[in-house]
């Protein structure tokens, strides 16, 4: 028989008590007594009727169960309430399972269960129990849901779904593949939306691997899966030839690329360019983003494909003819200019039906305006003043952030002179101006859901953190000095935890948190850590340790295990954060702690902690 997993996200019982003759102190021994007697009578019970009552291999999922109890004698407790439960929840369970059965038995399938795929459960939150409503119709889930779920959460806040605790890249993977078996046009739909906003785009680049990623490709755009397998596979080969590349780490360069790519998907949803044009315009954007001049790039990449050929190396791609033979690898200004012109082009046009219905009648006509200067070569940076100031309402436009990073793979390839190029800053430069959502550490918003994680014990280090980071020259003056630096806390924190060098983005949440950082922005997966990096870490540890002298002779893998890897919740509170973490036994020893927890506020933290341990 297939084992079964049965989770349940909150737990609530809810005794009233006659407070004239009971005392405030009998009261709190009552809560205790019956919380007990909950977690060693009730959980189990609550397991045996849903493993009885269930089909093992049906994915069921219900909202709210309340019973109500009525009244319990005092002088029978454990009796009373053990007996009143499991009359009652039996009751229940079969109503809702076998209301479910009739409203749509066909709707049954395999439950998903793999390994790495890990449920959440949280313990009842308070002390009673009560008689629930005629349930809404609902319909068992099938497993392609819930993998489609899974996924959609993920890609769309770094973060599982409540009922789904951790899960490794393995078995992300091995979701992703039954999903795109199961429901491939589901998942095309989601990655093309997902492909629209920035942050989302980044995180497919971040935490997918290069299979899934090409996976992804295939599903999207069939035709361009071949030309890019080929032109990764050569990348590979001319990369210990060309000095950049060379110089910057191998995942750094993937994701760079592949964030060109996916740019291209998003901005070509039905076109298909030509093999050139999508590798040109890959090219121009690992040149952008590493912040070298793309005609030195475009003659290094010749040079190294003619010294590979002499000495009988083979290329698979496209890339050698495009570079050949492309104006962009001669030196005429003109054919230069021609290229970026019908960028432009796109990008203009593709920014008059990225408008919002209300604003394209207006929009409209003023980038027709503007097109028709482009091609008479008139266009002035001036001209687009106007419309710059309109599009400061349709910034919120899903489209338009990659339309800027087009704008800006463009503006780093222009000639130093000429009107084209003042254009292009302009554009750049208004994004910029208003900020990008991605420096800023966001408040919860109202509708911000509970946060389950596994490593709440990061919160005993805060003290440390500043000098921390400071002697790792990420932090200077309270404040990270870039974009990779935070990345780089927010990945060392996860080292520090369990000695990880690649953790998915789900399990960084309070990395996040404590790093600054808006919990929506996309992290990498993989960490660089040198041996100094390492002792550093093994340093701060040793340090908690000696400080916290309750803690003896504890050493540093036992303190790992028993306090950082620590299961709790984040939970939004008036725009600020609460952390609740789970109690053990040994806990006495955080009583003895010689720096507060209560309230965290780092140098770089938009938001306060607030700690219940």
């Amino acid at each position: 028989m297939t084992s079964q997993r049965h989770i349940i996200q909150q737990q609530i019982l809810d005794l009233h008590l006659d407070l004239h003759i009971q005392a405030k102190t009998q009261a709190f021994e009552l809560q205790n007594q019956l919380s007990a007697l909950y977690r060693s009578k009730i959980i189990p019970l609550i397991e045996t009727f849903c493993d009885r009552l269930s089909d093992p291999d049906t994915l069921h999922r219900i909202d709210t169960l309340e019973i109500d109890l009525g009244e319990i004698d005092l002088n029978t407790l454990e009796t009373d309430f053990v007996q009143k439960v499991a009359a009652s929840l039996h009751k229940q369970l079969s109503q809702r399972l076998a209301f479910e059965a009739t409203s749509e038995t066909s709707s049954s399938r395999s439950l998903p269960s793999f390994p790495g795929f890990t449920p959440s459960s949280s313990p009842p939150s308070a002390s009673s129990v009560n008689a629930s409503p005629q349930p809404a119709k609902q319909h068992p889930t099938s497993p392609a849901d819930a993998h489609f779920e899974l996924l959609r959460d993920f890609l769309q806040t770094g973060r599982l779904p409540w009922w789904c605790e951790s899960l490794d890249q393995p078995n992300l993977e091995k979701c992703f593949a039954q999903l795109l078996a199961d429901a491939p046009e589901k998942l095309k739909d989601l990655l093309q939306n997902s492909l629209k906003q920035t942050k989302t785009l980044q995180r497919l680049v971040y935490q997918f691997s290069e299979p899934m990623l090409m996976d992804m490709l295939k599903l999207l755009v069939p035709t361009w899966h071949p030309l890019v397998h080929r032109y990764l596979q050569d990348v590979e080969i001319l990369t210990p030839h060309v000095e950049p590349w060379r110089n910057t780490p191998p995942r750094q360069l993937k994701q760079i690329i592949w964030q060109g790519i996916w740019v291209q998907v998003s901005l070509n949803p039905t076109l298909q360019p030509r093999a050139n044009t999508l590798l040109q315009s890959n090219l121009l954007h690992i040149a952008t983003q590493l912040q070298i001049d793309a005609r030195s790039l475009f003659q290094q990449l010749l040079t190294a494909i003619e010294t590979l050929t002499k000495s009988g190396g083979k290329l698979t791609s496209e890339l050698p003819q495009l570079l050949t033979l492309s104006s962009i690898s001669n030196s005429s200004e003109a054919s230069f200019r021609t290229e970026l012109i019908r960028r432009l082009t796109k990008l203009l046009t593709a920014l008059k039906y990225a408008a919002t219905p209300q604003r394209a009648s207006s929009l409209g006509p003023k980038i027709d305006g503007l097109l028709h200067q482009l091609k008479t070569l008139s266009l002035e940076a001036s001209a687009l003043e106007g419309l710059i100031a309109e599009l400061e309402t349709q910034a919120g436009t899903p489209a338009w952030p990659n339309m800027i990073s087009e704008l800006k793979t463009i503006m780093g390839t222009m000639a130093s002179n000429g009107a084209l190029r003042a254009t292009a800053e302009v554009a750049v430069n208004f994004n910029t101006s208003q900020g990008s959502p991605q420096q800023i550490s966001e408040a919860p918003s109202k509708d911000a859901v509970d946060i389950y994680i596994q490593n709440a014990g990061l919160i005993l280090l805060w003290p440390f953190l500043n000098r921390f980071l400071e002697t790792l020259g990420l932090v200077e003056s309270g404040q990270f000095l870039t974009f990779q630096a935070t990345h780089q806390a927010v990945l060392l924190l996860q080292y520090l935890v369990n000695v990880s060098v690649e953790s998915l983005e789900h399990a960084l949440q309070l990395n996040k948190l404590l790093c600054g950082m808006d919990l929506a922005d996309p992290v990498p997966m993989t960490l660089v850590i040198s041996d100094a990096d390492k002792t550093e870490c093994d340093a701060l540890l040793a340090a908690v340790i000696q400080h916290w002298s309750a803690l003896k002779n504890t050493s540093i893998t036992g303190f790992r295990q028993a306090f950082l890897q620590r299961a709790g919740i984040l939970r939004p509170h008036h725009g600020d954060w609460v952390l609740q973490v789970e109690h053990q036994t040994y806990d006495v020893l955080v009583e003895q702690l010689p720096w507060s927890i209560r309230v965290i506020k780092l140098p770089w933290m938009e938001q306060v902690l607030y700690t219940e341990w």
